[in-house]
């Protein structure tokens, strides 16, 4: 599943805001954006959780509202959205592989440091960095 979030990534980057990405081999030391979205995957339950540069939002916000300094709620929202964007793409990759696979309403987690637990996925997209991570659901 890890293979499809990559590709997710790259395709609705550069699909649909027409930004490149490349891979990260470091993660992050400062705070981003989170959002977390449950998934599943052959009866097996998941977390999928993005962790967004500030920049990235800011970016996105020109790109899909036109907003050069959207507020709070606004990246809050983005970064919920672009959450469900991506994992809505990975379960639309795993349909057209016969891989049954469900996902839930993403939840905004607030301004933190990138979650080191799972599976984890980092790309840069400008100068801006972009983090997935894919684990067990947390209680």
């Amino acid at each position: 599943m890890i293979e499809l979030f990559r590709i997710a990534v790259k395709e609705v980057f550069q699909d649909n805001f027409g930004l490149q990405t490349a891979e990260c081999d470091t993660l992050p030391e400062h705070e981003g954006f989170t959002a977390v979205i449950p998934f599943e995957e052959d009866s097996r339950h998941y977390e999928a959780s993005i962790w967004v540069d500030p920049p990235l939002i800011e970016n996105l916000s020109r790109i899909l509202l036109e907003d050069e300094d959207p507020d709070e709620q606004t990246r809050e929202d983005l970064t919920s959205e672009l959450a469900n964007f991506i994992v809505g793409h990975a379960k639309m990759l795993a349909s057209d592989r016969a891989m049954p696979c469900s996902i839930s309403t993403p939840r905004f987690t607030g301004l933190k440091k990138v979650d080191r637990e799972g599976e984890s996925l980092a790309f840069r997209i400008g100068d801006a960095c972009l983090v997935m991570s894919i684990g067990e659901p947390r209680g």
